[in-house]
């Protein structure tokens, strides 16, 4: 720049200020251009691709920085290609190549000409110098380029300058707000491995502040056994003139002294000449910790997986066997490494499930759990049945499936059987005769009980021979044989002495004998008994010791007490056969009779055997008022009357208040006849006939009429023989409702068991959804229970395991369900509950430890740990 004032240079060089500079430059050309009277400096924002007012002479800035020129749109570029020109007029072109609104806020600029030219920066025009004339549109001429010619590039390399200085402050800036904001740790040291700079996110992870370690040794950050091989390190690095770019997982040093571990990502840089290097550091305890937690949760899982009795396997979604627990080996006959490869859809299945695959796989798709039974094949051809549990999981980081398979075979087996009883029991009250009820008995205790002997002894009318009317497995010339009911050693003159059941175990060790009659093997007698009446005897034999279970036992149970009903309708159409008189009479209702007794046959529930046996009594008997009351303790509540069920709050007659009812039920027998002959009636003095039939221990039923000996023997009979049936279909209705409870409850220590749960936790899970309550689940398992069956045997390890569900039940709510998930673990559905169920598992494992320590289990370091999920449908909306 020739002939340009000195101080006007240094002033130049003292400013790196864009503003600033701009105006100096702007004043130094309007003193060298006579018509120059103000002047501008547009610079462009690459940001936002336009030019803006960034230095000013004789304008308000401030008001003019805010125009926004694109920059496509400039009068320079779109008329003069961007060359040094003169404009004139500018709000006239301004208005027909600008925006409007950008048009109308330089109008409040008056400007009648302005000489004009670009600075380009590598190739890009990066702002525009423009000098002003208010009133003279022909103010400028060419010779006013020539006036700034001296100074032109000088004004050019000074605000490219400028900008780039102010670009330096913005990305240093920014540099450092990144270095202020970034949690890691940020970390140069310098070429004898001191500290020189310090982030926040350092200072944070070490508890050190910037003070405390600038120019001390980077060695203080680690514990001692990584400082020499740092020394080595960083000794090499030097001599190589550079650091290798690489991550190093090591443990850093806080302040406090506490070691953690640390991810160090290093790299060198040249600063000022020198070789420095920077480290940013990242602190690992959460993944460490992660780590541990998978590792712990994949070593519970693998001991989970191989020590469950129900077999498991991970398959892929076609199928294809992945994994398998010793539990499927022993299930399916296969050895573990033979199953794998397997499919378990194609190779183990014996018939296609009540699920199709293709809807299966269309649930686990979605993230649902299926529950199916299936027939299965094992290796050497036998089919069992399984209840199968299939979820989807992710296996080796690939979607796969856990599929438990509970054998169900015997469950299968006994339900068959129990179906075929019910069927053919119910139709002994179709059959014709004693005889083909007899007949019917033994057929079905041997082809679904499995008896290899049945047999049938009746009483003759006057109760004083007994004898074999039918049988199978006996030779054909027994039947007819007689049995001394005087005979002390025979066990069937045993039965109809007492009236009690007899199990002989084993034969061949009894005193008993019936003359060689059955031979060795465990003998089942039950007495065919009805109203207290022993009609006969049914007995069954296995050639086996112990031959026959609980469960068989209960069902011969069931069976004989339908076939005594059967007999006693029998011997009463026996009796009503022999007069023809009183067939005719009583015909129209022994078959109502008969009808009551398939409808209270094909009863569900005690409440549809009350209201049966009320209508049947009324078709039968004929009377003006009924009740049908059981017995609670030493109350009797009515149930039922000839208006229907009785409602809640029905009344009470206390044993100590007597009555009708009490007696009948004391004694044991029938009572009928006028009120009025007995002390005990309290019946309302229009009743001049009623009859009074106990159901058994459990109740009586009543009937009354207002006209006097309204009640015959046969009426007795009759009620005697529907009361027999009454209380035969609450006996079976009792029965049902128990073998449903055994297939929803652990034997062992009473709580439900793994099958029921599914079914409780989906209902849960729609009630919890359908009210917005939350609710939570609680899993335990007993640590070292293996200890207690080592030690004491398995007697003792069932003894604990009904002590501690007793314990769970003492400790958690009556609404909250309980279930033992297999071996030595349980589960608690805690209805309505969140956060508090942790409280809830912490009372439980306080109150394990002390009745470990009451029970003497200390010693073993027997614990209980527990895990507690929660679901939140208000959490899962949100």
């Amino acid at each position: 720049m020739e002939n340009v004032p000195l101080e006007f240079l240094k002033a130049l060089n003292r400013t790196r200020d864009l503003r600033a500079l701009g105006k100096l430059l702007l004043e130094h050309a309007i003193s060298l251009v006579p018509q120059a009277q103000t002047g501008t400096l547009l610079v462009l924002d690459e940001a936002e691709g336009v030019f803006k007012f960034r230095a000013a002479v004789g304008w308000n800035l401030a008001k003019l920085s805010q125009a926004r020129i694109p920059k496509d749109k400039m009068l320079q570029r779109i008329l003069y290609q961007d060359t040094p020109a003169i404009v004139r007029n500018p709000h006239e072109l301004n208005r027909e190549y600008l925006p409007k609104e950008v048009a109308e806020m330089l109008a409040e600029f008056p400007v009648a000409a302005f000489l004009t030219f670009p600075i380009a920066y590598e190739g890009k025009i990066i702002a525009y110098f423009n000098l002003d004339n208010k009133q003279d549109p022909n103010a400028f001429s060419q010779s006013d380029f020539k006036r700034l010619e001296g100074v032109r590039e000088g004004i050019a390399l000074a605000v490219r300058a400028a900008m780039d200085w102010e670009r330096l402050v913005e990305r240093e800036s920014e540099l450092r707000n990144l270095l202020s904001a970034l949690p890691d740790a940020v970390v140069t040291i310098d070429a004898e491995g001191r500290i020189r700079s310090w982030n926040p996110g350092a200072a944070k992870l070490f508890g050190y502040s910037q003070e405390e370690v600038l120019g001390r040794p980077v060695t203080l950050l680690m514990p001692e056994e990584y400082k020499k091989r740092h020394e080595e390190v960083f000794k090499k690095n030097l001599a190589n003139g550079r650091a290798e770019h690489r991550l190093l997982e090591v443990e850093g040093l806080r302040k406090d002294g506490t070691r953690f571990p640390v991810q160090w990502a290093i790299a060198s840089y040249e600063g000022k000449g020198r070789r420095c290097f920077v480290g940013v550091g990242r602190d690992l305890t959460a993944r460490v910790e992660a780590e541990r937690r998978l590792r712990e949760s994949e070593r519970r899982f693998q001991l989970f997986f191989e020590r469950l009795a129900d077999a498991v396997y991970i398959t892929r979604f076609d199928g294809t066997i992945l994994e398998a627990n010793p539990a499927a080996a022993r299930q399916s006959g296969y050895t573990r490494e033979e199953l794998i490869g397997m499919n378990i859809m194609r190779d183990l299945a014996a018939e296609e499930p009540a699920i199709t695959y293709e809807t299966a796989n269309e649930k686990l798709a979605r993230g649902e759990t299926i529950y199916f039974e299936e027939r299965k094949r094992r290796k050497d051809g036998v089919e069992y049945w399984t209840e199968c549990a299939v979820t989807p999981i992710e296996y080796q980081g690939r979607p796969a499936t856990l599929s438990v398979n509970r054998d169900v075979t015997a469950r299968k087996k006994a339900e068959a059987r129990l179906r075929g009883v019910y069927r053919l029991s119910r139709g002994l009250a179709l059959s014709k005769s004693k005889d083909e009820v007899c007949e019917r008995v033994v057929q079905i205790g041997h082809h679904l009980l499995g008896a290899q002997v049945c047999a049938v002894f009746l009483l003759d009318k006057e109760a004083k021979e007994l004898r074999l009317v039918t049988a199978y497995g006996l030779p054909q010339e027994s039947i007819g044989r007689t049995v001394d009911l005087t005979h002390g050693a025979s066990p069937v003159a045993e039965v109809i002495r007492t009236g009690r059941w007899l199990y002989l175990s084993d034969l061949s060790a009894s005193a008993f004998g019936d003359e060689d009659l059955f031979g060795e093997g465990a003998k089942l007698l039950i007495p065919l008994m009805v109203k207290r009446k022993i009609l006969g005897v049914f007995a069954a034999v296995s050639t086996e010791p112990n031959g026959f279970s609980r469960g068989d036992i209960r069902l011969f149970g069931a069976l004989v007490n339908q076939a005594a009903v059967a007999l006693a309708a029998q011997e009463a159409m026996e009796a009503v056969r022999q007069s023809e008189q009183t067939q005719r009479e009583l015909r129209g209702r022994l078959e109502e009779l008969h009808l009551a007794a398939r409808e209270l046959g094909a009863c569900a529930s005690e409440e549809e055997v009350w209201r049966n046996a009320i209508r049947a009594a009324r078709n039968i008997l004929g009377f003006d008022e009924c009740d049908l009351a059981v017995r609670e303790g030493d109350e009797l509540v009515s149930r039922a009357n000839l208006e229907g069920l009785s409602p809640p709050g029905a009344p009470r007659i206390h044993k100590d208040q007597g009555g009708i009812a009490w007696r009948t039920i004391q004694e044991g027998r029938t009572l009928f006849g006028d009120p009025a002959d007995f002390p005990e009636a309290v019946a309302a003095e229009e009743y001049r006939s009623f009859i009074s039939v106990p159901i058994g221990e459990r109740g009586v039923f009543q009937a009354a009429a207002k006209r006097e000996n309204a009640f015959t023997e046969d009426d007795v009979r009759m009620a005697e023989l529907l009361v027999g049936h009454v209380e035969e279909a609450l006996r079976r209705v009792e029965l049902e409702n128990e073998l449903r409870a055994q297939a929803i409850r652990d034997p062992l220590t009473g709580l439900y068991n793994r099958r029921y749960l599914a079914e409780m936790l989906e209902r849960e899970w729609e009630r919890a959804k359908r009210y917005g309550h939350p609710f939570a689940l609680l899993i335990m398992d007993i640590d070292n229970f293996k200890l207690i069956n080592d030690r004491f045997g398995h007697l003792r390890g069932d003894e604990v395991l009904k002590g501690v569900a007793q314990l769970i039940c003492r400790t958690v709510r009556e609404t909250d369900l309980l279930f033992r998930y297999g071996g030595d673990e349980f589960l608690i559905i805690l209805p309505e509950m969140n956060g508090s169920a942790q409280c809830v598992a912490t009372r439980l494992r306080r109150a394990f430890a002390r009745w470990c320590a009451e029970e003497g289990l200390d010693e073993l370091k027997i614990g209980l740990s527990t895990g507690v999920g929660i679901w939140d449908p208000s959490v899962e909306k949100s």
